[in-house]
């Protein structure tokens, strides 16, 4: 008579005394006993042979309903698997990319730069997002450390991020640059982190906001000095002289008789007036003081 092994049943008929091997989605105790359907979990099946009505998780790449159901190719779409013991598909892990079907994730080994976020279907991944910063190969995407005057711009591969670029302004972290607010006068300059700017370089006008300090454009005796906000700039000091554009102020020059006034467009000044003398250089004209019966003529 048939005496079935554990994993085997006796089927009517049967002329094997050892039985034969119970059929997927069934589980057999063995002896004379007859199969019986699997009654497992979701994500478990009976393969054939089965002696426990528990069954086996579902392999990697498989799908298992449970019960007397068994298995089932893995529908999944790039970028999503079935892992072991699933009922349904899931997106690719981060770390990984996923072809789809049957295919198990395969490690991501992308540049600096880049990674493979979660449901990722190519190897070349994504580029890391604003913000963060991807060191590569399986890493996740890392918040930005960046310190104030930098960020993480999308692509980033250090915490350390990048300078700021010109007209905006960095508060560091993972916060991105805004638009500079400065004032007439003031800009924001590559690596900058405070809102209001840096004062206009001298030789330039700034407008605010965030306009580029641009070249003075005033016409001989003008100058534009720190802060300037105006193209034509300012008239020069007393006891300089400038030649416009953006150069500077510079000393007056002039010999004795001569003197430079605001305005003063030469270096050897303009002529002492009547009535006052002038000693030449950086020095200003003073009234005359002459005896009775002498006058300061022009050029004293």
């Amino acid at each position: 008579a048939c005496q079935a092994a554990p994993g085997s049943y006796c089927a009517e008929g049967a002329v094997s005394i050892g039985g034969i091997q119970c059929p997927i989605g069934h589980f057999c105790v063995g002896g004379t006993q007859d199969k019986q359907p699997c009654t497992c979990a979701l994500g478990s099946y009976c393969p054939a042979g089965s002696s426990s009505a528990a069954g086996v998780t579902c392999p990697a790449g498989k799908l298992c309903a449970g019960g007397s159901a068994g298995l089932t190719n893995c529908p999944a779409q790039p970028g999503e698997h079935c892992p072991e013991g699933s009922v349904s598909h899931s997106l690719c892990p981060v770390g990984a990319y996923c072809e789809g079907g049957s295919s198990e994730p395969a490690p991501c080994a992308v540049s600096a730069g880049r990674y493979c976020p979660a449901g990722t279907a190519s190897p070349a991944g994504a580029p890391c997002p604003t913000g963060f910063f991807c060191p590569g190969g399986q890493a996740d995407k890392k918040p930005c450390s960046a310190p104030a005057g930098s960020q993480c711009g999308g692509g980033s591969s250090s915490g350390a991020g990048e300078e700021c670029a010109a007209a905006t302004f960095c508060i560091g972290g993972q916060a991105l640059a805004q638009p500079c607010r400065a004032e007439p006068g003031h800009y924001c300059p590559s690596g900058c982190s405070d809102a209001t700017g840096h004062p206009c370089p001298p030789g330039h006008f700034c407008s605010g906001g965030v306009a580029l300090p641009s070249p003075c454009t005033g016409p001989p005796g003008n100058y534009c000095p720190a802060t300037d906000v105006l193209p034509a700039g300012t008239q020069c000091p007393a006891l300089h002289w400038c030649e416009g554009g953006s150069h500077p102020e510079r000393p007056c020059e002039a010999m004795v008789g001569k003197f430079c006034g605001a305005g003063c467009d030469v270096a050897q000044g303009h002529s002492c007036p009547a009535g006052s003398y002038c000693e030449g250089g950086d020095k200003p004209k003073v009234p005359c003081t002459c005896q009775p019966g002498f006058y300061c003529d022009v050029e004293s």
